[in-house]
């Protein structure tokens, strides 16, 4: 019986989980793939070649190196060896008349034919094995550092052609609908940002003294389930008079200053741009 070698080229990581259930003594699936023999490429299916005879496949991670001529010259040895032992049978079998002088040729071609595949991967190893091959393992390395440089670079030039948001927030405003033509370096939506959310109020003169930098204070608004906890975060060094958006008789003629709080992020959300809100002191 005539066994059959062939050689896939294989990459043994991208196996799938059917193949690594596989064990000693399983039937093997049927499969098709791209396979080489002798160095030609032609498409291996396990059905036909089981047809014909025993089969013996060997995988390698990449065709045509070291590794891949080291296992090719290792498995051909085997298969002269195989040959030669098949050769001596039939020879036997021929003194004693129970085979045909053809078979007896046809052993010896095939024992030739192993023989001469073994010296030719030895030379295959032999070249793999060259001083030169260190300069083509740095040209290969070299061209992969290229092909990264003009991976980066199409990825670079795909992120131009996408805006994305530098942040997370509110859209506070767009400025142009789907369709209009945009000049470059022009802004076409307004982000609110929840850490740039701040509430502005007012104190009078005589309760600035109490103020300082990091207070606490409780923020209260319409609607609101709860009080939101913020901090002063700006006090104005300048007075002003009372803003005429506040609509008192007796306090609008009083200097009042400026001051600025900020909520935590997540409780900003909470709180609308333009919202009244009422503000107390914590203690």
């Amino acid at each position: 019986m005539k066994a059959l070698w062939l050689a896939l080229g294989l990459a043994l990581s991208g196996g799938s989980s059917a193949w690594a259930a596989l064990d000693v003594g399983d039937s093997a699936p049927n499969f098709s793939i791209p396979a080489a023999l002798g160095g030609n490429v032609f498409t291996f299916s396990l059905a036909e070649s089981l047809a014909k005879g025993p089969v013996v496949l060997y995988f390698f991670p990449l065709a045509f190196s070291e590794g891949c001529s080291l296992e090719a010259h290792q498995f051909a040895e085997a298969t002269a060896q195989f040959s030669q032992t098949q050769l001596r049978r039939v020879e036997e079998l021929v003194a004693q008349n129970f085979v045909s002088k053809d078979r007896l040729d046809e052993a010896r071609a095939t024992y030739d034919r192993d023989t001469q595949r073994v010296a030719e991967l030895k030379a295959l190893l032999a070249t793999a094995r060259l001083a030169a091959r260190p300069d083509e393992i740095r040209a290969a390395e070299h061209s992969v550092g290229a092909a990264k440089a003009a991976l980066a670079q199409a990825e670079w030039k795909l992120d131009q052609k996408s805006v994305k948001a530098p942040v997370a927030g509110l859209v506070q405003d767009t400025y142009f609908v789907s369709g209009e033509w945009v000049n470059a370096n022009q802004p076409v939506v307004s982000l609110l940002p929840p850490e740039n959310i701040k509430v502005r109020f007012f104190v009078e003169e005589g309760r600035l003294g109490a103020m300082r930098i990091g207070q606490k204070l409780a923020v209260s608004c319409d609607g609101c389930a709860a009080p939101v906890a913020a901090e002063v975060s700006f006090i104005s060094p300048q007075a002003e008079f009372t803003p005429p958006v506040i609509y008192s008789r007796q306090e609008r003629a009083k200097l009042v200053f400026l001051i600025e709080a900020r909520p935590a992020p997540d409780d900003a959300a909470k709180l609308h741009p333009g919202q009244p809100v009422e503000v107390k002191f914590v203690p």
